[in-house]
């Protein structure tokens, strides 16, 4: 079986095999242009906080740079897409990608959860911008601590 690699190294593209035997293959991130839109000629920069596979094999990174937070998405097809989201805020950390496409993102600052819209935007729908607890039974938009694990079910509903 031979590995699948998206590598941040840029200049490694092809095929190979790591220190132990195993056999990989380089499929997005060997190139040396980070604004390209091709997997293999893109150059991925900053720090990946979590990765995604939806059903429709679209790959999604959430990457945290200098110049802010993103989602760069790499389709079966080998092209990359790049959503830059509008936000100051720090603290990116889980992705969560819906059957239908739809993106959300947590923050551990303040536990929020956001929609992201395809140009970016982001929707509060969980946590209310003050970090705290909500009582059992309490409304998803109230205070919220920090949220490290997020995920999407087949109906489409937050977990």
């Amino acid at each position: 079986m031979t590995a699948l690699l998206i590598s941040a190294c840029g200049n490694n593209s092809g095929k190979g095999e790591d220190p132990l035997g195993q056999a990989f293959e380089v499929v997005a991130g060997g190139g040396s242009d980070p604004a390209a839109t091709r997997a293999l000629d893109t150059k991925l920069t900053g720090l990946i906080g979590d990765l995604e596979v939806a059903a429709d094999g679209v790959v999604r990174l959430l990457v945290t740079e200098t110049s802010g937070r993103s989602i760069v998405a790499i389709s079966p097809a080998g092209q990359v897409q790049r959503i830059k989201l509008k936000t100051a805020q720090r603290g990116a950390n889980q992705l969560a990608v819906a059957d239908d496409g739809s993106l959300y993102v947590s923050f551990t600052g303040d536990g929020g959860v956001f929609h992201v819209s395809a140009t970016g935007e982001l929707v509060r729908v969980v946590g209310n911008g003050i970090r705290g607890f909500t009582p059992d039974g309490g409304l998803a938009t109230g205070r919220a601590g920090a949220t490290l694990g997020i995920t999407v079910d087949h109906q489409g509903r937050l977990v």
